[in-house]
């Protein structure tokens, strides 16, 4: 491990005016480090995004520094709420998008009387050497 001298000459200099003592590690200066609650995140997470008053209930990262900030006055960055997220075992999920004029019953129906003459057209083009 390489120092710097004028780093051990530092420590020499305290060690000589005051024994093991002044090596000892001090507190750092400036305001103590407030982490997240990150129970209290997960109560807030719980009670759903419409509670916190947005339209729909998905959390993104965006929303959840919004909560952070509000609930313990705390300002993250989007991506490491991800990742602190992730730590607490949430994952990320899409939600399905589906058109508007979506019909179940005849999409499944479509899959089972329509497809398989599709599948059956296409590997028959494919076998006599390709669409043309």
């Amino acid at each position: 491990m390489l120092l710097q001298g004028n780093l051990v000459s530092g420590w020499r200099q305290r060690w000589l005016a005051g024994g093991e003592a002044a090596l000892a590690s001090r507190s750092i200066p400036g305001r103590p480090n407030k982490g997240l609650d990150r129970e209290r995140l997960e109560r807030d997470l719980s009670l759903g995004a419409t509670h916190w008053g947005w339209q729909t209930l998905r959390w993104t990262t965006l929303r959840v520094a919004e909560v952070v900030q509000r609930t313990q006055k705390l300002r993250y960055h989007p991506d490491h709420l991800r990742k602190v997220l992730r730590q607490m075992g949430w994952s990320v999920q899409k939600p399905q998008v589906q058109a508007r004029e979506h019909k179940a019953g005849k999409v499944e129906t479509w899959f089972k009387e329509t497809w398989p003459e599709v599948e059956k057209n296409r590997r028959v083009r494919r076998y006599a050497g390709g669409w043309g």
